[in-house]
């Protein structure tokens, strides 16, 4: 058995393959793209492997790299038990793109929507939102990220009185029952 990967034994981050004696003479390259992605090529196939940030706030259909203001948003998100949304469902890669640059060459996922993750289960879709009256009335390169959330909410009933109350009040018994005991206290007082 061979283990191949990060080499600065931290414990943190990296990546490894574990892999059989065979396996292992059969591999040709081996590539630390960085410390969450590598590149392994065998004879006959290749083989790329990324491990994604372990994390509940995020989902694993975004796209793009992770830069510092992402590893930002992702510990805020984690700090405040938040979700990002329109990263949990799959779509073709247009419907992931938030941003182009204006010379259309570099695409990008950097606007999100999060939420409570107490809401997780309740977002029904989430994707980015082409429309050429976005970009063209302001002037943004920017895409439109709406959510499409299911909001059960729930009526608390209004309490009734017992029954044997509306009847006092229905027939004036109240008033009869109240007469009765206060004569009854005032027989007592005297006897």
């Amino acid at each position: 058995m061979a283990i191949i990967g990060v080499s600065n034994n931290s414990g943190r981050n990296g990546v490894a393959i574990v892999m059989s004696d065979k396996a292992h003479s059969a591999l040709i390259e081996w590539k630390q793209v960085s410390d969450r992605m590598t590149y392994a090529r065998f004879k006959g196939s290749a083989i790329s492997r990324i491990i994604m940030p372990l994390t509940s706030a995020i989902g694993e259909y975004g796209i793009g790299k992770l830069c510092t203001n992402g590893e930002r948003l992702l510990r805020y998100a984690e700090k405040y038990e938040l979700f990002v949304t329109n990263t949990c469902f799959r779509y073709r890669r247009k419907r992931l793109v938030t941003w182009n640059s204006p010379d259309n060459q570099h695409f990008n996922q950097i606007d999100y929507i999060l939420i409570s993750s107490s809401w997780k289960s309740s977002v029904l879709d989430s994707h980015s939102y082409r429309g050429a009256e976005m970009s063209n009335l302001h002037g943004s390169d920017h895409v439109m990220v709406p959510v499409k959330i299911r909001i059960k909410l729930t009526t608390h009933r209004k309490q009734h009185p017992p029954r044997f109350l509306n009847y006092l009040k229905k027939f004036g018994e109240s008033e009869r029952i109240s007469n009765r005991i206060i004569q009854a206290s005032q027989w007592y007082k005297y006897h």
